[in-house]
């Protein structure tokens, strides 16, 4: 048997600490405790306890410790999946090197509705609805967009030069994914969850991984692109990609390329220089690569991709603060998948199929007394 010990700021001793253990059972601190100090670096004493039994010569032992609420990593361009409690929080942290670069959080609800708080305040690392940096009202489907040149305004420890010397960033940008219960009060289940997807990306100049049958909403200015890329394995069925313009307008273009190739080596495809082009749907932009398609222009690669490029093309909505200097951006939800394609609340699905064949979709549910609404409405395409 182990006893530890547990104090804040200092090293702890038997007879001087916060929190102690004497029989190895766990140790819950609790914000409303008197001596609990929520910031601050914790000491553990470990030792064994004798009292209770004879201690071997030599003995094992295994200490973790568990947040309530724990900042994971996310990286820029590869989105992330997660699930947090309604009316809790999800919490994640972006190292960011460059602090006069435009940055994009994109939030891809699944079910649920959720909303960002951003902060970029050391001192904030858990931002809520009540005290963040930067906040998105919208509920469901939602970005933000952190305008570089007030990104870190007045954090005097982002340092970019600095923290490439030192292999680490100061600069931060802590996000938190807040399952609204707002428009839920006296029908709060406890099995409601909001399930979601999340990404941070640059403006300009980043190319963006697609899981398959995972929707991601961006937003691209008039006249510029975003680039997305997904390996494929050529024994999956039909390829579809599709983008859905929610603000403004897009045009989608795709090629294929080696799996194997550096981001900076992608070429991606222009309205010039292309393999297929998207047909219109609506607001939407489609291509269909059928089986054969995708071996044919696989042959030459031992690992394929398939690269796209969105081209802003409508007036979107504005992204910046200052009315001097206010950009369009037009706002879109893009999704690449085979034969089985996810669904996602509010958001059309937009789908080609031919005759005497059968195509498939799936959702997925956090609540078990929800009604669930489909409707499919027939669309011609010329």
């Amino acid at each position: 048997k182990y006893q530890y010990f547990v104090r804040s700021g200092k090293i702890p001793t038997k007879n001087n600490y916060d929190y102690a253990s004497f029989d190895g059972s766990d140790i819950i601190m609790k914000k409303d405790d008197k001596k609990f100090k929520a910031i601050g670096t914790k000491y553990i004493m470990v030792m064994p306890n004798t009292k209770l039994e004879k201690f071997p010569e030599r003995g094992r032992f295994a200490l973790k410790y568990t947040a309530g609420h724990t900042l994971q990593p996310i990286n820029k361009g590869i989105p992330v999946e997660g699930t947090v409690k309604l009316g809790d929080y999800d919490y994640f942290r972006y190292h960011s090197l460059d602090k006069d670069r435009d940055l994009v959080v994109s939030l891809t609800p699944h079910s649920g509705e959720s909303n960002l708080v951003v902060s970029t305040d050391p001192e904030n690392m858990y931002p809520t609805v009540k005290n963040n940096s930067f906040h998105s009202l919208k509920e469901g489907r939602d970005s933000i967009i952190l305008k570089g040149r007030d990104l870190f305004k007045g954090i005097k420890t982002c340092n970019p030069i600095e923290a490439m010397k030192l292999g680490e960033s100061p600069c931060e940008v802590f996000i938190g994914v807040h399952c609204d219960d707002s428009t839920r009060s006296g029908d709060k289940r406890k099995n409601d969850r909001c399930s979601f997807s999340l990404k941070i990306y640059s403006m300009r100049n980043t190319v963006h991984l697609l899981h398959s049958g995972v929707p991601q909403k961006d937003h691209v200015q008039k006249k510029q692109s975003m680039t997305y890329y997904m390996p494929l394995d050529a024994k999956k069925d039909d390829l579809y990609i599709t983008a859905n313009a929610e603000q403004g307008g897009v045009k989608i273009y795709a090629s294929f390329g080696d799996h194997k190739l550096k981001y900076s080596e992608i070429d991606a495809p222009t309205k010039e220089e292309h393999v297929e082009t998207g047909r219109e749907v609506g607001n939407s932009q489609m291509i269909h690569f059928k089986r054969d398609d995708i071996r044919k222009n696989c042959t030459e690669f031992i690992e394929c991709m398939v690269i796209i490029s969105v081209e802003g093309i409508g007036e979107g909505q504005d992204s910046g603060k200052d009315a001097a200097e206010k950009e369009k951006a037009n706002e879109f939800v893009i999704t690449a998948y085979y034969h089985i394609r996810k669904l996602i609340p509010n958001a059309a699905s937009f789908t080609e199929m031919e005759a005497d064949t059968m195509t498939y979709f799936t959702y997925r549910s956090f609540c078990d007394e929800c009604t669930i609404f489909l409707s499919a409405i027939p669309f011609s395409i010329e």
